[in-house]
């Protein structure tokens, strides 16, 4: 539709000037609508609901078209010879004209296609044309036969209605009241008669001088023409009195007139949506009166036709405002067509107005498909189709608007999708694209939309991209593409550290808890990651002795694979953590050899472990040993140089993966005293004389370090570690003497020698350790506990030449 129009205007072509012009209704506000390309304008009519206006140039050969302000100008037809009248149904969608040149009656779509011949006999100069919508005819004049004709809107049924004129041109019809008028301008009359030519009567008959252009005004009661001779416009009562010059300058040659009559609608309205159905489904018309101005409307009469092989009629209804009277009743459809009419109801106090409002609802079942036509029209008939008045008289003008154009689709569209893309995994997915989508439908148009994406989250992914294409009835037909990203690269696997370590404690193997790699790939984001062991056994069963080989795997969702090995080595140890002290007290800083021994009651002998510890203060604690792996049950800890031997059997215990044992004094916190005890320096059961001569014979002696190793030489005398032999190693003696080893981790019922506290010179002689004798420092014959008063009075051994020098041995007697 063109722009809003401007209302109550009249619109006039001038051929002398080549314009399309407007002005008010008093003919004021004149305006130039189209000023060029005009050869010959002869006729005009409006689309007023449409906001158009139709002109024929018959100079030019060709109806145009535009908007009521002038804009938008078209040509529809050409090639024409030389078009005159001109008239629109708007309802059919049809403008008809006549064209002088050939003599003919012609009509074509409102867009100009469909050009037909409707009458192309028994005319001469067929001049304007007017048409009756309620009963489907068309009127017009014959200039050269002196003529008013008519015939059915596809031409047949023609009819002589008025002979004997002059040279008639304009005609307009005033259909609710029954007359047709136009101007002769052979005469310079203006006429009327009845709608089949009787009672043909002279209006104006003065004063004109070349009547040609016809227009009515019935609703105010005025007709309207253009006098091309005296270039005026003029207006006049219907039955001719009260002649007006409406505009008497600035035209040359007017000829076509029109007015914009606001129109009184009488239309058959469909619910949005609803003009395209499937077969079964339910069409709702509802039958509604608009835009009657002042019009006051007392009831109504329609008469209606569908296409029964289309819709089966099911139902109708009256509404009950305006109209509560049913004058047909009930409604009912006969052969595809149904008559309707209802007046106000005074028993229920209603009262004609002017309102718009809904008449009446039919509903309809959709049949077979079509792909076109209409569902309800206003059909021709007589009494025609109207609104009346308080006085039975049908509204003037009123414009019939039927359903729109309706389908019914029963069929789905055709689609079909592009064509499957293969991608690499790294690819981005295109964006859906549903102009690459081929659809189409046997009724028109389809709407493609994209429905949506899926994964079957595997690998290859493929992604299924579905679009769906859906035609105005709702029919629609999915296809689908797809899109598959390949994946050829294996996965990124980075094995973690070896791992090495001790045998659990009490077994010989170890509990190992291996971390899994870690593992990335270019499209799975989590690859599956695996471990198998060399063993073949499960990864969380313990380790065994010696290197366990574990191959992992990394597979992704395309069962690509990487691999890496991590190995696992158990060592043939157990680990024993452990505190040590030295008692009584020693250097600061101390290093010496301890021996281990770890028992297995009932088993075989000990396992021995020599291990270079360092002391401070006497203490070392956190000490790491490792020892052939076992069932241990007892350990004994002892310097096989300085100390007795001493026994954990209530403290050695499994601490998760490790022995624990504990040879520190523990008394004072509830516990037992098992530090390593100075004196014994011939590794021997007890502290006693013979440790004594050992000491006195290497009395002075200088190690230059106190430390020792496990390969340092028995016998050493220096225990207090200060790397000399000296009175502080004698404190040892003395405060231990006589003390004894702690019993033997697994007792046995044997017993042993005590401690030695006195032997003649003469035996040690006879043992071959003579070289002890130097302990006898009172020269009685005798190495006894007087020897070691003497010591303590003073008495020394002599000092040993050459310092350190050849350190006799034999009194060293290891148990």
């Amino acid at each position: 539709a063109g722009p809003a129009r401007a209302a109550d205007r009249m619109y006039w072509v001038d051929a002398g000037t080549g314009k399309v012009q407007s002005a008010n209704r008093d003919g004021t506000g004149v305006t130039d609508l189209v000023t060029a390309g005009l050869t010959a304008p002869r006729g005009i009519a409006l689309n007023v609901v449409g906001g158009r206006m139709y002109w024929t140039d018959s100079g030019a050969g060709k109806i145009q078209r535009a908007n009521l302000d002038g804009t938008g100008v078209a040509n529809l037809v050409t090639g024409l010879s030389a078009p005159s009248g001109i008239a629109l149904h708007v309802r059919g969608g049809k403008v008809y004209w006549t064209d002088t040149g050939t003599a003919k009656i012609q009509r074509a779509d409102l867009d100009g296609t469909n050009v037909q011949d409707l009458v192309t006999t028994g005319l001469t100069t067929p001049r304007s044309i007017a048409l009756d919508d309620a009963l489907g005819r068309m009127y017009w004049t014959d200039a050269g036969t002196g003529k008013v004709q008519r015939a059915d809107f596809d031409g047949t049924g023609l009819e002589d209605l008025v002979s004997g004129l002059t040279a008639p041109d304009g005609i307009a019809l005033d259909v609710v009241g029954g007359k047709m008028y136009w101007a002769d301008d052979g005469t310079d009359k203006i006429q009327r008669a009845d709608l089949d030519g009787t009672n043909v009567e002279d209006l104006i008959a003065t004063g004109l001088t070349t009547p040609v252009g016809l227009a009515l005004d019935v609703v105010a009661g005025k007709m309207y023409w253009t006098d091309s001779g005296s270039a005026a416009i003029r207006r006049a009562d219907l039955s001719g009195a009260n002649v007006q010059t409406l505009i008497g300058s600035g035209l040359v040659t007017p000829l076509g007139l029109a007015l914009d009559v606001p129109p009184t609608k009488l239309e058959l309205l469909i619910p949005a949506g609803a003009d395209c159905l499937r077969p079964t489904e339910t069409l709702t018309v509802t039958l509604r009166m608009s835009d009657l101005g002042t019009y006051q409307a007392r009831g109504f009469q329609a008469f209606l036709a569908f296409d029964s092989t289309r819709l089966t009629f099911v139902s109708g209804n009256y509404t009950p405002a305006p109209f509560g009277l049913p004058i047909i009743d009930p409604i009912v459809a006969v052969n595809g067509e149904i008559d309707l009419a209802a007046g106000i109801d005074q028993s229920a106090g209603q009262t004609p107005t002017s309102a718009d409002a809904d008449l009446a609802t039919l509903t309809f079942t959709a049949l077979a498909e079509t792909c076109a036509g209409t569902a309800v029209t206003f059909r021709a008939h007589d009494p025609i189709t109207a609104l009346t008045d308080v006085q039975g008289l049908p509204a003037p003008g009123t414009v019939l608007i039927d359903s729109p154009p309706m389908v019914i689709d029963a069929t789905a569209p055709t689609i079909t999708c592009p064509a499957n893309v293969v991608l690499d995994c790294a690819d981005p997915l295109p964006p859906p694209d549903t102009g690459a989508v081929t659809a189409a439908d046997t009724c028109g148009p389809v709407t493609v939309t994209h429905l949506g994406d899926s994964s079957n989250n595997l690998c290859p992914e493929v992604v299924t991209r579905t679009y769906r294409a859906t035609d105005c009835a709702g029919n629609f037909t999915e296809c689908q593409q797809t899109f598959t990203f390949n994946d050829t690269q294996v996965p990124l696997i980075t094995c973690p550290p070896d791992v090495s370590v001790n045998a659990d404690a009490g077994l010989c193997t170890a509990a190992v808890n291996p971390t899994a790699p870690s593992a990335t790939d270019n499209c799975d984001p989590a690859p599956a990651v695996t471990g198998s062991r060399s063993d073949l056994l499960p990864l969380g069963n313990p380790y065994p002795q010696g290197t366990t080989t574990i191959t992992w795997s990394a597979e992704d969702d395309c069962g690509n694979i990487a691999t890496c090995q991590q190995l696992v080595t158990v060592s043939a140890f157990n680990e024993v953590l452990l505190d040590i002290a030295l008692a009584p007290t020693v250097e600061p800083s101390l290093t010496r050899c301890v021996r281990f021994e770890f028992y297995t009651c009932g088993g075989s002998g000990p396992a021995v472990v020599d291990q270079e510890i360092t002391f401070t203060n006497g203490l070392a604690t956190g000490v790491s040993v490792l020892v052939p792996c076992g069932a241990y049950t007892c350990v004994t800890a002892r310097d096989r140089l300085h100390t007795l031997r001493r026994t954990d059997g209530d403290d050695f215990a499994v601490a998760g993966s490790v022995y624990v044992a504990d040879f520190t004094d523990r008394s004072g916190s509830g516990g037992d005293d098992d530090s390593l005890v100075g004196g014994n320096l011939n590794d021997d059961r007890f502290v006693d004389i013979f440790d004594f001569g050992i000491f006195t014979g290497q009395w002075s002696a200088n190690y230059g370090t106190g430390n020792t190793t496990c390969a340092t030489p028995a016998p050493h005398g220096d225990i207090s570690g200060n790397g000399t032999v000296s009175t502080d190693d004698f404190t040892f003696i003395q405060i231990n003497f006589l003390r004894a080893r702690d019993a033997d981790c697994c007792p046995t019922l044997a017993g042993g020698q005590g401690p030695v506290e006195r032997i003649s010179v003469e035996e040690l002689i006879r043992r071959g350790l003579g070289h002890l004798a130097v302990g006898d420092l009172n020269g009685d014959g005798w190495l006894d506990e007087f020897d070691i008063v003497a010591f303590m009075q003073g008495t020394r051994p002599p000092p040993r030449p050459g310092g350190l020098g050849t350190l006799r041995t034999r009194a060293f007697r290891p148990e």
